[in-house]
């Protein structure tokens, strides 16, 4: 990247800062939208992961004038994904959600040049934390991590399922109070149609001087 592009990212970063949140989860969207199995990879609060996300993108933006104060931090948090479960295909799709983005919320600021210099700049670093992925190799400590998050997410997978059964009977027991209700309503509604009908037999009949009104004189 020359000092032009990086200029461009700089300054084109700060008019994304005020929609930071609208971002991110712009951003988280677009990267679902485009590649549904990364979404297991998330697992906590979304609004949390959309201010670390826009944070690190600040702290790279700024780093491209100095990449080697910066490139440490970049290489253990890539060392760090392979514990989550990302791999090198995800790069490619997040670049692309991320450009995405940037265009949507620049909008005709996000001019061919602007395009170009975050393309450049994404690309630089994806490549070196794809390389520091790969020297992970069998490093125990992140085979510790992964077997972790995966019990996590079928943990999380568990509790979703227990959720949804919850919520379904939550739904039966609603479902069967209504009937329960609706029942009551109709047995009182023909009690009292019934109390009604004997209660005018009964004045015919008083009217007759006790002599019962045929049943076709009975009005209902």
């Amino acid at each position: 990247m020359n000092d032009e592009q990086i200029t461009l990212v700089q300054e084109s970063f700060e008019k994304v800062r005020p929609i930071a949140a609208t971002a991110a989860e712009l951003f988280y969207g677009r990267l679902f939208e485009l590649d549904p199995s990364t979404k297991p990879l998330f697992t906590g609060d979304m609004k949390e992961q959309g201010r670390k996300l826009m944070d690190t993108l600040e702290i790279v933006a700024k780093g491209l004038s100095v990449p080697e104060v910066i490139l440490p931090a970049v290489k253990q948090l890539a060392q760090r994904h392979v514990g989550y479960g990302v791999k090198d295909e995800h790069y490619s799709t997040v670049g692309e959600a991320l450009i995405w983005t940037l265009e949507q919320g620049l909008g005709e600021d996000f001019t061919p040049d602007v395009r170009e210099a975050w393309t450049e700049a994404y690309t630089y670093f994806a490549d070196v934390m794809k390389e520091a992925s790969h020297e992970v190799g069998s490093d125990p400590v992140i085979i510790t991590l992964q077997a972790q998050v995966k019990a996590q997410n079928a943990q999380l997978k568990a509790q979703q399922q227990q959720i949804k059964s919850t919520n379904q009977l939550v739904k039966e027991i609603h479902d069967l109070q209504t009937m329960i209700h609706q029942t009551i309503i109709l047995s009182q509604n023909g009690s009292q149609n019934r109390g009604s009908w004997w209660s005018r037999l009964f004045r015919r009949r008083s009217a007759n001087n006790g002599v019962a009104a045929p049943i076709d004189q009975v009005k209902t």
